[in-house]
């Protein structure tokens, strides 16, 4: 009979780490599965993040060149003037020295 007792003892044994372990596993699988949705929600905020970078890189970029654009046009607009008026300023004077001697 006392075999029997031992027996049963070992194999309640052995019952308990296979539950023990398959508590473990699954503890562990459910770790895994709720870090795997954080990763996934973490790389979309990242991506729309970095799309949201590259709009604003892009608008930077367009708007310096733009910006150039504009200033370039406003002294091609303003050179015509100041080279026609230099010169006139200049007869002007010879115009004048001409004139008292």
């Amino acid at each position: 009979m006392k075999r029997a007792s031992v027996n049963l003892q070992e194999f309640n044994a052995v019952d308990d780490e296979a539950y023990k372990a398959k508590l473990k596993h699954q503890t562990l699988l459910r770790e895994y599965l709720e870090l795997q949705k954080d990763v996934v929600s973490k790389r979309r905020k990242f991506q729309c993040a970095t799309q949201k970078r590259d709009k604003l890189v892009a608008l930077v970029k367009f708007l310096r060149q733009k910006r150039r654009y504009l200033l370039n046009c406003q002294a091609m607009a303003t050179e015509p003037e100041s080279d026609l008026g230099e010169p006139q300023t200049a007869d002007a004077g010879r115009a004048m020295l001409e004139e008292e001697s």
